[in-house]
């Protein structure tokens, strides 16, 4: 059957028992707040037209079935900040989405490929509660069951939803979070459920449980933490705003007392530092106090040699680069079930950084064939590919540099 044929049958997937038992528990919305900055539940918002244009059949028989998405393990998604490096067509997605294991299922948070048209973001930017404002990027949200983000924080967002289900899990922002609901490798789908109801109350923050219907919009205020379950094959479209500058109101506080921030909130100040230019020093401080605090999340590891190497001294970020490569190693060999494609994607970012940026391809050659060992096809998917070979090739012949 021709390609065009198959994609005229096909149906986006109901959610699997599991799902379905979700959504006979969590049928109500928490999202009640009517303040100005609280998550928000719109029902019933988006039209029948933007909706049927994002059916499996109508998408896949589209151009946008040939288009490459950003897509990745849900743990990488959170690393990379919304911009994973591997890039693969929708219609692929889609198919591997019947077969691919929830434990290490891939998913689409895209912001590049244009997916998300004119048409959608006019409606989206129609029905939000708030003006969403300039400087903000359009996604492509596309998962399968059980898969979703594990908790994190970013700028003001809105997500549409045109099929399918998504359990929302908020908790207010500036609140410490349990470490298990933050593991990197395991605390994201129905794995993030199990490890809150694990957790004795007398530890466990306040949760907001919202189940987001098909049609309706889900709004979230700057930095509250949220996660996210699909329950069935679930196909949205995000407005999401950067952090704005209040989160630097207490940068001296943090460089002062670091131990009193979550890590999480020390990563966020070090990010608009970098993203400004300015206090590198005092990025450095912070981003070294969250490595201390929670050696797991690789995204200080990367800001910290970003901040190094603007100072200056490109010796301490090859070594923080060193740091997370070893950080990345033992996370991958104590995860359980094991992670191949995300350990890849961890090592070659660390490999990338060290080829381009810092110029020390030895190493970063020796990072990128380990990372062919968890899986040796995830270079060929990466976007930086002729980088990576270019480094490859270089170390084994400096003619080839």
């Amino acid at each position: 059957m021709s390609p065009e044929r198959a994609a005229t049958a096909w149906a986006w997937a109901a959610p699997s028992a599991r799902g379905a038992a979700l959504l006979q528990s969590h049928g109500a919305c928490d999202f009640r707040s009517t303040a100005h900055e609280a998550p928000k539940l719109l029902r019933d918002v988006l039209s029948d037209a933007n909706r049927k244009r994002f059916g499996a059949a109508a998408l896949l028989r589209s151009a946008n079935a040939r288009q490459h998405l950003q897509v990745a393990h849900p743990a990488y998604h959170v690393l990379s900040e919304g911009n994973p490096e591997e890039r693969r067509p929708l219609r692929e997605l889609v198919a591997a989405m019947r077969h691919t294991a929830v434990g290490n299922a891939s998913m689409a948070f895209d912001s590049t490929s244009g997916v998300v048209d004119a048409k959608l973001a006019a409606e989206l930017e129609r029905i939000s509660p708030v003006p969403m404002g300039r400087g903000g990027v359009l996604i492509f949200s596309l998962g399968a069951d059980g898969t979703g983000l594990g908790f994190h924080t970013h700028g003001a967002t809105l997500l549409g939803l045109m099929h399918g289900h998504k359990l929302w899990l908020a908790v207010r922002n500036g609140t410490r979070l349990p470490q298990s609901w933050l593991d990197p490798v395991q605390a994201h789908g129905y794995a993030l459920l199990a490890a809150i109801e694990a957790t004795p109350a007398q530890h466990a923050p306040p949760v907001q449980y919202c189940l987001q219907p098909p049609g309706s919009a889900v709004y979230l205020p700057e930095r509250w933490w949220h996660a996210t379950i699909n329950l069935g094959d679930a196909v949205g479209a995000a407005l999401q705003q950067p952090l704005t500058e209040a989160i630097l109101d207490g940068v001296d506080d943090a460089v002062a007392a670091p131990a009193s921030h979550a890590p999480d909130e020390l990563i966020a100040m070090g990010g608009v530092l970098l993203g400004r230019g300015q206090k590198l020093d005092a990025a450095v401080t912070l981003l070294r106090a969250a490595i201390k605090a929670d050696g797991r999340d690789l995204r200080a590891y990367f800001q910290l040699a970003e901040a190094l190497a603007r100072n200056g001294d490109v010796l301490a970020s090859i070594e923080v680069m060193n740091s997370a490569a070893a950080a990345a190693r033992t996370m991958a060999a104590q995860a359980e079930p094991a992670v191949p494609q995300l350990a890849a994607m961890w090592l070659l970012r660390v490999g990338m950084t060290l080829c381009g940026p810092l110029q020390e391809v030895l190493a970063g050659a020796e990072v990128l064939r380990e990372a062919a060992t968890h899986d040796a096809d995830a270079l060929a998917r990466h976007s930086e590919r002729t980088l990576g070979e270019r480094c490859l090739a270089c170390a084994e012949d400096e003619q080839a540099c």
